[in-house]
């Protein structure tokens, strides 16, 4: 019996020492991110928070509706451009038991007072170009076949969204590069990210300047100046 049990412990063993070093080196690498980030907080003339809320409240977007377990963490808040800028952490769980799936990202977040249509812009793969000939609702536009084509445009107010997407910005997101961002607007946010990219600290300060970039190009676009 003896002989049979000791190598279970041994499997046990090194399970709970494997969980203990993974749990080990996670809180090892969120402190040197928080240490990281409070330092380019300070270096851009924002704040930080481990445990923040970029916003209140928050704008009823896909990103923050979906799934369960919704948290923020590492929030620097300030100014950029002359906007109202946020930049965080964000996380969430699909699905349940074997097909669960946590998904962070780092989220750029701009206060837009005068945008009044919530829609979801993100660049078109293949599956969504097959939904489309099942019947996939996209917000799409005859004039403009390029963008159309490259990207989904989706929202429940479709008037409001073809208001805000006039020629102007549709040539806008033509010329720009294939970067996947995803950007969504509710509530007077837009929100810009990559799903599943989180950004490193030492990236921050650009990728702040990159995205007030493509806000402030948007909202120029858009007649929102």
């Amino acid at each position: 019996m003896g002989d049979l049990r000791d190598p279970w412990l041994i499997f046990a063993a090194a399970l709970i020492a494997a969980a203990l070093l993974i749990y080990g080196g996670s809180v090892f690498l969120g402190r040197r991110r928080t240490a990281a980030l409070t330092l380019v907080a300070q270096q851009m003339g924002f704040s930080y928070e481990h445990d923040g809320t970029p916003f209140e409240p928050a704008p009823l977007v896909t990103l923050l509706t979906t799934g369960r377990q919704r948290k923020f963490t590492h929030v620097l808040r300030g100014w950029t451009a002359g906007m109202e800028t946020s930049l965080f952490d964000y996380r969430y769980t699909t699905g349940r038991g074997r097909n669960s799936k946590t998904h962070r990202q780092t989220v750029a977040a701009f206060r837009l007072p005068r945008i009044f249509v919530n829609f979801r812009l993100s660049t078109a793969n293949w599956a969504d170009k097959v939904s489309v000939w099942f019947g996939g609702q996209d917000v799409t536009f005859d004039a403009a076949s390029e963008f159309s084509r490259r990207f989904r445009l989706k929202g429940r107010d479709e008037p409001s969204i073809r208001a805000a997407f006039g020629p102007a910005s549709l040539r806008y997101f033509e010329l720009l590069p294939n970067d996947h961002w995803v950007i969504e607007s509710g509530e007077g946010w837009l929100l810009l990210y990559k799903a599943g990219r989180k950004v490193r600290p030492s990236a921050m300060q650009d990728f702040a300047r990159e995205t007030s970039n493509l806000t402030s190009g948007f909202k120029q676009a858009a007649g929102m100046v």
